[in-house]
């Protein structure tokens, strides 16, 4: 399935993952001392917004499913969120890692159709019509047909 998210869709995804990774990180680090209810509010946040985050991206036509790879980035950045004591679960790298996904695979898909499409041509004459067996005998005996004493091929039989 092709994504249907465009360039301005992407970077809208970088500004507003950026911004919940900001207020995360603010209010982890800056409301902690006073209050706890950032760091729970942080805590339960966080599958709710990999949920809307994967909902999306599946939405929108990035096949989320049979990658599972996606998913354990949405899933796993908990991991990257151990590593900095709970502060901020880095949104803006989930986006990143799927985007760059997304952009293989659509390569991948263009040199796919690009292959497809070439074969289809070399199934065609110069006339752009289909050739058939004996045009495509013909092109192959003619070539291989030795040359004169004048560097030109004689006249197929054929």
């Amino acid at each position: 399935m092709a994504s249907k998210i465009s360039k301005k869709e992407w970077v809208a995804l970088y500004a507003i993952t950026g911004i919940i990774d900001l207020i995360q990180i603010l209010g982890d680090l800056l409301l902690t001392e006073a209050y706890a209810a950032p760091e729970i509010i942080s805590a339960a946040a966080d599958p709710v917004i990999g949920t809307l985050i994967g909902g999306y991206f599946q939405f929108r036509g990035v096949d989320m499913i049979h990658q599972p790879k996606r998913i354990l980035s949405l899933v796993g950045i908990g991991g990257l969120d151990e590593l900095t004591g709970g502060i901020a679960s880095f949104w803006v790298v989930d986006i990143w890692y799927i985007h760059r996904t997304v952009k293989m695979e659509e390569a991948q898909l263009k040199n796919q159709r690009a292959q497809e499409i070439s074969v289809m041509r070399q199934q065609y004459n110069e006339n752009g019509r289909r050739a058939s067996e004996m045009e495509r005998s013909k092109v192959n005996t003619v070539a291989e047909t030795p040359l004169n004493t004048g560097n030109s091929r004689r006249p197929s039989s054929v």
